[in-house]
Parts: C-alpha cells; sequence; structure tokens
C-alpha cells in the first residue's frame, strides 16, 4: 500500500475526494440524481435520468477527467459483453429478431454517461437521492407485506398472502425484482452509515435497514442468500481472520446441505413448528419433494444444460429461451419418466440462474465475457481499497459496500436471472460503473501523493 503523506489523525469531510474540482452548473448534477432517484421506481425513470445525463453532457460538454486510453480500458469489458451478445445475434437464425431481443442489454449505454459525468458531480448527492428513494420505498414495501397494498403497482399485479403476510415487491411488479434491486443497495448503504461522522449516517443506515427488511418480505430465498454472501464479504473488512473463519465454516456448511440438504428439509417439513408457519416454510423446505418450486428449479437447469450442449460457443441468442428452452424441457420430464409433469412456471421460461442463462442463450463465449466483466469489476474496486488512504474511509467504505452489494447479486444470481432483468440490471451497471469511477479516483490520489513524496 502507498505510504500516506497526511496525518492519520487529519480528518476529511465524507467524500471530499469525489467532489469535483471546479463546479460545473448547478443543474448539471440534477440528471444524475434524477437517474438514482427513478431506478427505485421503474425501467421508464431509469431511462429518462438516462436521457437527461445524455442532454448534460451534450449542453455542458464538460472536459474528459480520464488520461488518455484510461476511459477506454475502464469500458472495455462492458463493450466486449455487447460484442458476444451481438455475435451470438448474428450466427443464430432469423438475426435480425435476434438482434431486437439482444436490445434488453440496451444498458451498455448507461457506463459511459455515468464515467463522464461522475468526475463533475458529486456522488454523495446522487446516493443521498437513492437512499432517500430506498426508504420511501421500504416503507410501501412494508406495507404491501403486512396489508397486501398495491396503489402504486400495475392493475395486473396480484399480492396473494402467504402465510398471513404478502409478498413485498415495492413499486416493481414482482418480488424478486424488488429484492434484487435492495441486495445492490443495501451494502454501500450500511457501510456509509458505519463510516459517515455527521447527522446522514441515519440517513445511510435507516436505508439500509429498509432495504433489508425489504429483502425479507420479499419472501425471496435467493436474496436471502445473497445477503449472506455480502455480510460475509464484509466481515473481511473489519477482520480478516473473523472472515476466513466465517468463510470455512460457510464452505463447510454449504457441502453439508449439498449431501444432506434435501433429507433435512424432508424431516423438516414433518416438524408441527414447521407445519404452522406457511412463511417458515417457505425458507426452510427447498428439498424437491416438499417445494414445486425447487423441482421446477432443478428440472429447468437440466433442460438449459441440454440447450447448452447443443450449442456450445455461442448459445441459442439472448432473449430466445422462450421458445427454444421449451423443447428441452420436455426432453427433461420424459426423462424422468413424468411425461404428464406441469411447470408452475411454464415451458421456455428464463432459467432462474444467470449463469446458465448465459452458457444457454450466449455459450461458453458470452458466460466468460459476462465473468469478465464482473471480474474486472472487482478487480478494479480491490485496487482502489489496496491504495485507500487514511483520508479516504468514507471512499473506501463505499468501495466495500459496492463490492458487497456485487457480490451479493453474484450469490443470488446461482438461482435467479438477475443481470437480464431491466430493473435490477440498471442498478447493476450502475453500481459497476461507480465502483469503477471511485477506485479510480482513490487510485489516482495515491498515485498524486507517491509523486509528491517521491518528488519532496
Amino acid at each position: 500500500m502507498p505510504a500516506a503523506t497526511h496525518d492519520p489523525a487529519e480528518e476529511a469531510p465524507p467524500g471530499a475526494l469525489l467532489a469535483p474540482a471546479s463546479p460545473p452548473p448547478r443543474w448539471l448534477s440534477i440528471p444524475p440524481a434524477v437517474f438514482y432517484g427513478f431506478t427505485a421506481m421503474s425501467i421508464v425513470g431509469g431511462e429518462l435520468g438516462m436521457a437527461l445525463m445524455l442532454l448534460g453532457l451534450l449542453l455542458v460538454r464538460p472536459p474528459l477527467a480520464y488520461p488518455r486510453g484510461e476511459l477506454t480500458r475502464l469500458l472495455l469489458p462492458f463493450g466486449v459483453l455487447f460484442a458476444a451478445i451481438l455475435l451470438s445475434a448474428v450466427v443464430n437464425p432469423h438475426p435480425l429478431a435476434n438482434l431486437q431481443k439482444s436490445i434488453v442489454y440496451r444498458l451498455v449505454l448507461l457506463p459511459p454517461l455515468l464515467l463522464l459525468i461522475l468526475p463533475h458531480v458529486n456522488p454523495r448527492r446522487m446516493l443521498q437521492v437513492l437512499c432517500v428513494a430506498v426508504i420511501a420505498m421500504g416503507l410501501y414495501g412494508a406495507g404491501q407485506f403486512l396489508f397486501g397494498i398495491k396503489f402504486l403497482n400495475g392493475s395486473d399485479f396480484q399480492l396473494p398472502p402467504f402465510g398471513g403476510y404478502y409478498r413485498a415487491s415495492g413499486t416493481f411488479n414482482n418480488g424478486l425484482t424488488y429484492s434484487g434491486y435492495l441486495l445492490l443497495v443495501a451494502p454501500p448503504l450500511a457501510m456509509l452509515g458505519l463510516a459517515e461522522g455527521t447527522r446522514w449516517r441515519w440517513l445511510w443506515l435507516a436505508g439500509s435497514a429498509l432495504a433489508v427488511v425489504g429483502i425479507f418480505a420479499s419472501l425471496s430465498r435467493s436474496a436471502v442468500v445473497g445477503l449472506a454472501a455480502s455480510v460475509l464479504l464484509l466481515l473481511f473488512r473489519f477482520s480478516r481472520r473473523l472472515g476466513l473463519a466465517a468463510a470455512l465454516i460457510a464452505a463447510a456448511l454449504i457441502a453439508v446441505l449439498a449431501v444432506g440438504g434435501p433429507s433435512l428439509a424432508t424431516r423438516l417439513q414433518d416438524d408441527p413448528w414447521v407445519q404452522h408457519s406457511q412463511l417458515l416454510q417457505r425458507f426452510v423446505l427447498v428439498a424437491p419433494t416438499a417445494d414445486r418450486s425447487a423441482m421446477d428449479r432443478i428440472l429447468i437447469w437440466q433442460a438449459g444444460l441440454l440447450g447448452f450442449l447443443d450449442r456450445p460457443i455461442f448459445g441459442f441468442g439472448l432473449g430466445n429461451n422462450n421458445p427454444e428452452l421449451g423443447p428441452y424441457q420436455h426432453k427433461v420430464v420424459e426423462a424422468h419418466g413424468w411425461p404428464d409433469y406441469q411447470f408452475t412456471v411454464g415451458y421456455g421460461v428464463p432459467l432462474h440462474n444467470i449463469y446458465l442463462r448465459a452458457l444457454f442463450d450466449l455459450g461458453l463465449v458470452g458466460l466468460l465475457c459476462y465473468l469478465g466483466l464482473w471480474g474486472s469489476v472487482l478487480l478494479s474496486i480491490a485496487r482502489g481499497l489496496r491504495a485507500a488512504g487514511p483520508r479516504e474511509r468514507w471512499e473506501a467504505a463505499l468501495l466495500w459496500g459496492l463490492a458487497a452489494g456485487l457480490v451479493a447479486s453474484m450469490a443470488a444470481g446461482c438461482f435467479e436471472d438477475n443481470f437480464f432483468d431491466g430493473e435490477v440490471q440498471t442498478i447493476i451497471v450502475a453500481q459497476m460503473a461507480l465502483s469503477l469511477y471511485v477506485a479510480w479516483r482513490v487510485t489516482r490520489a495515491a498515485a498524486e501523493r507517491t509523486a509528491r513524496a517521491a518528488a519532496g
């Protein structure tokens, strides 16, 4: 780690490193704030924020804050994944129709917009707007969970009661979308609350607390797994020994559950305490014999692997799981001797596993590009954390929180197609771009400190 030239006791205002060197027109801060606020509302709202950011950049034309080639390096993994999606569309039958479906990755435009505008605004203000939106959405989600209210949702949205409660979905139309969104924002808000030394800490902590409550109120088991993964990562922030011990325990627990989990869940099903609580059953009954949703997922995963074996290099093209996956689902149930089996989620649905989804849609080429994007972002965060000095405590806390949110999303992705869910994809890509920018600013500041120390 580079040597710090500042006194460790010296205090810097929270997020001071991220403040713009010279303030641009004040209204330029509005578009990214609108974007972050609207990500909690709808896809349309997020796209409105993107359009406003583009308009602001075109009108102000701020100077490029990055050295030559640096912006290209940051954006390259996004472009490589987009190229893999386009290649898969073109090599498959009906390329024009495939290209139309590939618009689901339209958010390839978001990283350059954010990376160009972030040096000229205060990201701290954007995150405050996001936190307020999360608090509002969390309170609404709590009302859904307790009372089934849905006045902000579409008329076709249904909230069937589950064990006396309702599955919260916030301002979205699906509980999995709601929990997938909250997974990405809860850890950074929590870390900012712990790092903040002003009254704003209560805003961050309130936002993170409501986000965690919303995750459980969504009744999404995959999100609970993701939340556990984020907590495990953050343990390393406070104690490496504790984090390593927790990681070893988690690995052993996963191994035990992989072998004995289904039989344990079956035994739990007969427990009177579990039988009297549908809500408890939701989280403990994961055996295929006890949970139709678990059985559906296993069969869908098997179908996805069969399809991948047929087209291993470029897959079937993004968005072609319907109808391409359906015949493989039929093959799987026939192989099991269940020709009359009916999937509760239907035929040709997404695979409920983002990695299998990448294999089926984009083949090995697409999966490698997808993992390369995530790996590049996490590597940048690690570099930023190594370079962070004592004056960048707030920025380091933000990087830890962003990393934990992204890891949570990756863990939940073992059971959901979260990256290709429009609203969740928006916040994933936004948090990736923010991570890259914050890490770049921190490493640049460290390099400048080192240069000054060498010159002095």
